[in-house]
């Protein structure tokens, strides 16, 4: 039977056109005993306990390992594995520097002429906290004195007592004599190790969060009795007679910079000097340091302390070999090996926002380190699914199992697969598990990725088989091969295969399954729906089916992110998944760094600081249908206030960024050529071209302002009148709200191939407008903008034609129903960016708190006509006489007039992706 399988695996994988992982790429190893299909006894000790488990494991295993599952002529060329590197990997661990870190045993002994009588000293230990063992010879029958002061031995000195070790210390200086037995003296050797330091390291503990611009500190050491001396103007203490002794807590400002070393009290060993600054702002999220406190030894061992710059709690979890993870809280100096991985992470006392994950290892140092989670859920039917290179589930022997609560999990690091009663993951590997009663499949995948900006590409392809006439498969059934693929930082390999049964030709697109996905403890995923369809999916034509490319960043994206992509794209380009997985990663990449430029300009206008301050995740992906989408749940995407503006001035900047998010990741998918649509446009052609009409919202208990139209059910937006922060959500083409854009069905097939060309080109073309960042000194070229127009240019920049800004001019009227309240007349201040972003805090505060619905009501009368819906207070407005036919035109016309440079303005003008039917299309003629 398992021959037979064997046979139908080969001719399976031969007969499968599509793309998957080469065999090359992926280990072959694997702990299933070949000759049973039973879980051997290597596996059965590595169980959980989850009680009465069915011995009869259903896991099968291809015996024959060039006939791996993942395997195709498309994968050959993975050449650039690992190519997205750090290159801080080692800048926060403060390394003492020692002559080496083994001693040459020889070059510390002492010796003499072989015919005079001598004393050798011997090194039996490496050095080790400022220590080392040592032993004495002579080459004659004899006593050995020795003093450990420097100081010439006599026979009244300490006698030697033959193969006695001694422990010294490496400022200790020995000199030693031989008293032959006939009364003669040797001449006095000098012995004294290499001086490898190792002095007593401490660490700062905060008590406090940054409180009025201040902290409150203490200190850690890993030795007792030390005595700790700092400054905290800058300083270097050991230079500085004014230096303060630590005694007792004390506090240090955001401004100043705290510099501090540690004495050893006893044999006087001084640290380094360290600096520590606090957090930026308050609530910022812990950020530790590792310190490593002695050197490497020779038997591979070290050991180190954890710093956080705020209060936290601090875990982490030691990963070494194929041995159980270990899991503990930090709290002293803990030793670590050159074999051990340490993930480190933790969680702010106070705010409970967890630190940024960093890894640790004596060879590489530290480097932040990003985990994440991808789970597909399809409905659960008879087939099979290969859980690591050789080895599968038979879903139908699993069914006992998995009623039972239990799941099955393939562990990367250890190559074991166990039962497990867990469905949370803590290191790579892959979990198989149901839910709703066994009615959906769950397929769970973890990894990692090592850096501050990260690419995690999944891209699926997939095949439809019948009337195949092996005994393993039923003629009368078609079969669904689903490859999922995993590109991490440029690194492509296999994720999961799935053989599904009873899948019919008609039932094509009928067959749903849902991803999920999430990374570093966000308390959120990013969810999706897709369907099977093996149509689309070949070698040459279009060789995937879906694709989906999230960025994962905890920083500011700046031009230099985009322009290093860029430069990428002919390492990608070699292969058509590599290359789909490359531009769609680098659209999303692109939505990204447009708002982090657009926070920029809207930060400087309203007196705003800012940085990202906790990880964010941002997906552009391809459907079933071949429909380009985005989908950001958070409209921040992570952008924290460092400053104290007024009120007016945050809401005015979160509503400005948040309102034109869906308007960059529309502006990043068009770059790639494609017809793109987002609900700000569909608000804009509601109003300003089908003159429709508008339901407005205010929820009396929450501040939210719903804006609803009344002939389109595909998009709605929500504004937060206390905090300014807008959700504009829009339906997909599964029917579901995401929040984002999406391209017309078909539009995102050749991201393989012209799509990516097309985003290359394009956004090569705007990052030559700049020798910088948008939101720092702008060239020549964009320095003569006018003044009040630069937010409105700097968006039609981006590369929008028609309409492009309009729809957030528009959405503005949404929350300032009172126009007339601050004195607008002019229908013409609806088209101004400025005018909105002015008028904006003027309205809002006076509607906090939310005091009552007839006030409310005041000010909705201003616009329109109030009614009541689902028992709120609402207003449905008509803009049909209240905004310019020609709203659009007046709006790009009026912002490309105010552009002097005529190279810029041919790139505004010109640069049209048609992105709705009623825009004008216009060749490319830059």
């Amino acid at each position: 039977m398992k021959k037979i399988f064997q046979i139908t695996i080969i001719l399976l994988l031969l007969l499968c056109t599509i793309s998957a992982v080469s065999a090359d790429n992926l280990e072959n190893s694997s702990n299933i005993d070949k000759s049973n299909s039973d879980i051997s006894s290597y596996e059965k000790s590595n169980l959980e306990d989850t009680g009465d488990l069915n011995s009869n494991m259903p896991i099968r295993e291809i015996s024959d390992k060039n006939s791996k599952y993942f395997h195709d002529e498309n994968f050959k060329d993975n050449s650039f594995s690992n190519y997205e590197k750090d290159n801080n990997t080692s800048k926060n661990i403060k390394i003492n520097k020692t002559n080496n870190n083994k001693t040459n045993s020889n070059s510390n002994i002492t010796r003499t002429s072989n015919n005079a009588p001598t004393v050798v000293v011997h090194e039996v230990s490496e050095i080790r906290n400022n220590t080392l063992n040592i032993t004495m010879t002579s080459n004659v029958e004899g006593t050995i004195y020795y003093t450990r002061n420097g100081s010439t031995p006599t026979k009244n000195s300490r006698v030697y007592t033959n193969g006695q070790v001694l422990k010294i210390y490496v400022k200790t200086q020995i000199k030693a004599i031989v008293i032959t037995k006939t009364g003669i003296t040797s001449t006095p050797i000098k012995y004294q190790s290499a001086q490898i330091i190792t002095p007593p390291v401490s660490v700062v503990v905060p008590t406090t969060d940054l409180v009025n611009n201040r902290q409150n500190i203490t200190f850690k050491s890993n030795w007792n009795n030390v005595t700790i001396y700092y400054t905290t103007d800058g300083s270097n203490p050991k230079k500085n007679n004014n230096r303060i002794k630590y005694t007792k807590p004390f506090y240090i400002t955001r401004d100043n910079t705290l510099n501090y070393y540690t004495v050893d009290n006893l044999e006087g060993y001084t640290s380094a000097v360290y600096t520590y600054k606090t957090p930026r702002y308050t609530g910022q999220r812990p950020v530790l340091t590792v310190y490593n406190t002695t050197k490497l030894y020779s038997n591979n061992h070290q050991q180190i302390m954890i710093q956080s710059n705020q209060p936290t709690t601090i875990e982490y979890y030691s990963y070494r070999g194929k041995n159980n993870a270990v899991h503990r809280k930090y709290t002293s100096e803990i030793d670590t090996t050159n074999d051990t991985q340490l993930i480190i992470t933790g969680k702010h006392k106070t705010t409970r926002e967890m630190a940024s994950s960093v890894e640790y290892t004596p060879t590489k140092g530290t480097r932040p380190i990003t985990n994440y989670t991808y789970t597909i859920s399809l409905p659960y039917q008879n087939g099979y699914v290969f859980i690591n290179d050789t080895n599968y589930v038979v879903l139908k022997d699993a069914a006992s199992s998995f009623s039972k609560n239990g799941g099955i999990l393939y562990n990367n690091r250890t190559k074991s697969i166990k039962y497990t009663n867990n469905t949370a993951m803590s290191e790579p590997g892959i979990l198989l598990y149901t839910s709703h009663n066994q009615k959906t499949l769950n397929i769970k995948y973890c990894g990692y990725v090592y850096a501050n900006l990260n690419q995690v590409s999944i891209i699926a392809t997939s095949q439809l088989m019948s009337n195949i006439s092996y005994e393993m498969f039923n003629k009368n059934k078609s079969y669904m091969s689903v490859y999922f693929n995993i590109m991490s930082n440029g690194k492509l390999e296999g994720l999961t295969c799935v053989i599904l049964e009873n899948i019919k030709f008609s039932l094509i697109n009928t067959t749903p399954y849902n991803t999920s996905f999430t990374s570093n403890f966000l308390n959120y995923t990013i969810d999706k729906k897709d369907y099977l369809n093996h149509i689309h999916t070949s070698n040459y034509t279009i060789p995937f089916q879906t694709v989906q490319s999230y960025v994962l960043t905890n920083r500011i994206i700046t031009k230099s992110d985009i322009t290093n992509w860029l430069n990428r794209s002919t390492k990608y380009g070699k292969n058509y998944l590599n290359y789909t997985c490359y531009g769609s990663y680098l659209t999303a990449l692109t939505a990204v760094y447009m708002n982090d430029e657009m926070c920029k300009y809207y930060g400087g206008y309203n007196n705003v600081t800012f940085t990202r301050g906790k990880d964010t995740q941002t997906l552009i992906g391809v459907d079933s249908y071949g429909t380009t989408y985005s989908n950001i749940y958070d409209p921040t995407l992570a952008i924290v206030i460092t400053n104290h503006p007024t009120i007016n001035e945050s809401i005015q900047f979160r509503f400005m960024t948040t309102s034109m998010l869906s308007e960059w990741e529309r502006q990043a998918i068009r770059l790639s050529g494609q017809n793109v649509t987002e609900p700000l446009y569909q608000f804009y052609k509601d109003l300003g071209i089908k003159n429709n009409t508008v339901i407005f919202t205010i929820d009396n208990s929450t501040g939210l302002l719903t804006i609803t139209p009344t002939s389109n059910a595909s998009y709605y937006i929500v504004i937060d009148l206390k905090t300014g922060i807008t959700k504009v959500m829009t339906k997909t083409t599964e029917n579901e709200l995401i929040k984002g854009a999406i391209s017309n069905p078909g539009q995102g097939y050749c991201y393989h191939r012209d799509r990516s060309n097309t985003l290359t080109d394009l956004l090569g073309k705007f990052m030559n407008f700049t020798k910088s960042d948008l939101g720092s000194k702008l060239t020549s070229d964009i320095e003569d903008i006018a003044g009040q127009t630069l937010i409105t240019a700097g968006i039609l920049m981006i590369g929008s034609g028609v309409a492009a800004p309009v729809g957030v001019g528009l959405t503005f009227i949404g929350v300032g129903l009172c126009l007339n309240s601050v004195g607008a007349t002019n229908p013409s201040d609806v088209l101004n960016l400025y005018y909105w972003a002015d008028a904006l805090p003027s309205i809002l505060p006076a509607a906090i708190p939310y005091t009552s619905i007839e006030r409310n009501a005041i000010k909705l009368t201003r616009m329109g006509v109030p009614i009541i819906a689902n028992g709120k207070i609402a207003c449905q407005i008509d803009l049909e006489k209240s905004i310019p036919k020609t709203v659009h035109d007046k709006m790009i016309n009026d912002s490309i007039d105010k552009v002097a440079s005529s190279k810029l303005k041919d790139f505004l003008r010109y640069m049209n992706v048609p992105g709705d039917p009623e825009a004008k299309k216009i060749s490319m003629v830059i």
